[in-house]
């Protein structure tokens, strides 16, 4: 019932987002070089070809790229479907990693959760295996509570504080909170154009600074350039 009503109301990227944060205990990975890792069929590699030489006075060579492209237009729908017929091909021996995966997946990036610390490590598990199974792997995992009752997990403490960037939103595992930051310039006497700049460079799918936002907003509306 929860998961129609948010349905009815948020992207694929809020639903997502909102559905993770149901669980007791939230995690984070992302699956590595996604794209790269997906090969395309041979008789379909001649749209995907580029031209390269080595020098100006070397002659041009023709290329077929055999792997997914990033940044070509099919590349999103393509890994999407493969992700999804892996979970509908290995559901008899992964069912918990298939359901995440056909869930809690966006892109390259995999949100989910559990009820128990134990349940977790099952699903982390199983999340590896179902993966390894189609040649991939998972990476940058983050725990919304501390890792050391499981040493095997990599935790990531790359960003400071813990802070690592989950889905285009900043979220700090240590005191599991989603957080915003803007760097405005010091020593500056801003313009609207400036304020405006900042604001579009917030991103808030969930509109939780919508209020302040909305002020800036309109305060801007209130003064020339």
């Amino acid at each position: 019932m929860l998961e129609k009503v948010i349905e009815n109301w948020t992207s694929r990227l809020d639903q997502i987002m909102v559905c993770a944060r149901k669980h007791a205990y939230f995690f984070s990975c992302d699956i590595s070089h996604m794209f790269r890792q997906i090969e395309i069929h041979p008789h379909q590699r001649h749209f995907q070809k580029i031209l390269w030489k080595k020098g100006l006075n070397e002659s041009v060579q023709i290329f077929k790229l055999k792997a997914v492209t990033y940044g070509t237009t099919p590349a999103c729908y393509l890994s999407t479907r493969v992700l999804k017929q892996l979970s509908l091909d290995e559901r008899e021996n992964f069912p918990k990693a298939a359901d995440i995966v056909l869930h809690d997946v966006y892109l390259d990036d995999i949100l989910s959760g559990c009820s128990s610390l134990n349940e977790q490590e099952s699903l982390k598990t199983e999340l590896i295996q179902l993966f390894k199974s189609a040649g991939m792997s998972l990476h940058k995992w983050c725990f919304s509570h501390s890792t050391n009752n499981f040493p095997d997990l990599h935790f990531d403490q790359s960003c400071e504080e813990s802070i690592t960037k989950t889905l285009g939103v900043l979220w700090n595992s240590s005191s599991d909170t989603f957080c915003f930051k803007v760097s405005p310039l010091t020593n500056h006497i801003f313009t609207k154009r400036d304020v405006l700049s900042q604001i579009a460079c917030i991103f808030d799918p969930f509109g939780l600074l919508e209020p302040i936002i909305s002020k800036a907003k309109f305060s801007c509306s209130n003064y020339g350039s």
